[in-house]
């Protein structure tokens, strides 16, 4: 299963995950266009995927229902869990792209709980 971090705003929000040990980034328009540019863009990934994004009020919340209306894995994950691994991790660039990347590998740490 393949994380994918979303670190998202009201106008936009970037997409990160993990590609033969190097990370795949995007930005998009926090809008429904972008959202179907979002499943374009990782479309040519066949492997079973999982959307991971911090609860964040009204702004993730169209996005998430739009990926879940596809049949998409959906995290929605408490903010303070998402800093405190980020933490963890002493990332010290923040950014959007590089939030999108600690989202991503926080998902990737809670899928292998879950299934471990």
């Amino acid at each position: 299963m393949l994380p994918i971090g979303i670190d998202i705003s009201k106008a936009s929000f970037d997409v990160a995950f993990l590609d033969d040990d190097k990370y795949q980034n995007k930005k998009f328009k926090n809008n429904l266009k972008d959202f179907k540019n979002l499943t374009k863009w990782l479309k040519p990934i066949k492997e079973d995927k999982v959307f991971c994004m911090e609860a964040t009020g009204i702004y993730g919340i169209m996005l998430a229902k739009y990926l879940h209306q596809l049949d998409q894995r959906v995290i929605v994950a408490n903010p303070i869990k998402t800093n405190a691994f980020a933490k963890m991790e002493m990332v010290r660039n923040k950014t959007d792209k590089a939030d999108a990347q600690s989202i991503a590998r926080y998902c990737m740490h809670i899928i292998e709980e879950t299934f471990a």
